[in-house]
């Protein structure tokens, strides 16, 4: 193969320069993509440069705000260590020598007397902590305690100040240096100012006259302020410029984000288009279900109708056989087994109905008491056939009153004697418990029976639209009576007792 040449394909509006064996197309559409690739990301770069740029802004007069505030700071606490020390020498040392002879801080009256006079002196000045160290380096008196007459807690600060140095200063940060300006959990104490000064003799008595750098140093002043708040009014200042800065820009970068909107109304129109495919595809989806429904409803019917067709049949021959020898007799057991299937085969096409267009329940004011003992009256007489026996007080009247449709509440109950009837089959002794009570916000019934009750690794499976675990059974017991009680604002709880039966417990609002 030689080598590729260029040609150059004439376009009405443009010439587009194309290479032999590619695609004419996807190469128009490359060049046309770029610059609206470019395009699309050129407002977020804008807005990232924006940023940081307030932030080295930020942080440049940010530096220059915390230096200054130190620097008062400094020359705030060197003026609280010389009036500290004009303090403890003029009213403490120079008394305690006339009246003592020496100065004994063991002794109770001279600290106390110190101890009250240091706290008059710091009192509102935020210090944190005050030693005062001895020459040999002993915590003659502290604040706090604790502290007092322990040896070894010197910092170089202080051999360096017991020497005749000025006031030294010491930053001691709990955090790290970045988390200053971006931690947002700063709390009291973590940035502390330490200051130490010689606590020096005054060569004069005069009132106004302070230390003289030539008198011997008696000892060594130490102490702490917070300094935190301070330096957290730095770091607002610092985020109101990045603030200002961002808002500053903000209408710039709103008319590049607008000349990106109309970039892509394109794919808007594609997303639209998409949208209508997915709910298309939701359209087919419901309607699969509901053929599934169908299904399970045909499957449902047949079964129940084949019983009722040919248990018919055997009592229209035996009562024509009968008819004769003993006219009116009639077998309770078919009678019975028509009764029984007719009656299964209404609840399933009123439970697949309800489930394919439920309905909204009426907001009327019903006692929960009143439902459940008419759901128990109706059946009684299903208990007393089977042999199960029922356990109900009924409540006071109007002491379970909630909003909601009575008809519907009903249902949700008789739904749920029903499944503990069935789960009672073939068992002796079966027994059926029926509980109400209520607090101030909520009402809560309870069904419970002594039957195998649930399997509890299928707790949430029980609740799903045809899972059953009954022979014959449709599968949306629990289902339907999840929905009216959701429809009621309340919730459903599937457990099982103490001894192994099923408990359900549901909850309603009280109604106001």
């Amino acid at each position: 193969m030689g080598r590729a040449m260029p040609l150059r394909a004439q376009d009405a509006d443009q010439d587009v320069l194309v290479v032999s064996g590619d695609p004419p197309e996807l190469i128009k559409n490359a060049v046309l993509d770029r610059p609206k690739t470019l395009f699309r990301y050129l407002p977020w770069v804008f807005l990232l440069l924006i940023f940081g740029l307030a932030i080295f802004l930020s942080v440049i007069i940010g530096d220059r705000a915390r230096g200054f505030i130190l620097s008062k700071q400094y020359a705030f606490a060197s003026l609280l260590a010389e009036n500290l020390n004009h303090q403890i020498y003029r009213r403490f040392i120079m008394p305690t020598l006339v009246g003592f002879g020496q100065v004994d801080l063991s002794r109770q009256e001279q600290h106390e007397r110190l101890d009250q006079l240091v706290e008059q002196a710091i009192h509102g000045l935020n210090v944190l902590e005050l030693n005062i160290f001895d020459q040999s380096g002993l915590i003659a008196y502290s604040t706090n305690e604790n502290l007092t007459g322990r040896a070894g807690l010197a910092s170089p600060a202080v051999h360096l100040a017991m020497g005749g140095a000025n006031t030294l200063f010491n930053l001691d940060i709990k955090v790290r240096p970045w988390q200053v300006f971006f931690n947002p959990n700063l709390e009291e104490g973590d940035i502390i100012l330490r200051a130490t000064h010689s606590l020096r003799a005054e060569s004069r008595l005069a009132p106004g006259t302070a230390a003289d750098s030539s008198m011997p140093v008696l000892g060594v002043l130490e102490f702490r302020q917070d300094i935190t708040n301070d330096l957290l009014s730095v770091r607002g200042f610092q985020w109101s410029i990045i603030g200002i800065t961002l808002v500053s820009c903000g209408l710039i970068f709103s008319l590049l984000f607008a000349f990106l909107r109309r970039a892509e109304q394109a794919l808007a129109a594609r997303a639209e288009e998409r949208d209508r495919l997915q709910t298309r595809l939701h359209q087919n989806e419901k309607l699969a279900g509901m053929g599934r429904v169908m299904a399970g409803i045909a499957h449902e019917i047949r079964n129940p109708l084949g019983i009722i067709r040919s248990s018919a049949e055997l009592l229209l021959r035996r009562v024509r056989n009968e008819e004769e020898k003993n006219p009116g007799s009639l077998s309770p057991d078919i009678l019975q087994a028509i009764h029984d299937e007719s009656l299964r085969l209404s609840k399933t096409m009123n439970d697949f109905l309800d489930y394919a267009s439920p309905r909204a329940p009426r907001q009327e004011s019903v006692d929960l008491g009143e439902v459940m003992d008419q759901a128990a009256a109706f059946m009684r007489s299903e208990f007393e056939r089977r042999g199960i026996r029922l356990s109900w007080l009924p409540p006071e009247k109007s002491l379970l009153l909630t909003l909601g449709d009575k008809d519907l509440l009903y249902r949700a109950v008789y739904n749920l004697l029903s499944n503990s009837i069935q789960a009672l089959e073939g068992r002796t002794n079966g027994e059926i418990r029926m509980e109400a009570g209520r607090t101030d916000k909520e009402i809560r019934l309870r069904i419970q029976d002594n039957g195998p009750g649930f399997a509890l690794q299928d707790r949430r499976s029980y609740l799903e639209p045809f899972f059953t675990t009954k022979t014959g059974g449709s599968g949306l017991g629990l289902t339907l009576v999840e929905s009216i009680i959701k429809s009621h604002h309340g919730r459903l709880e599937l457990d099982n007792t103490d001894y192994g039966g099923a408990l359900v417990t549901i909850f309603f609002p009280v109604a106001e």
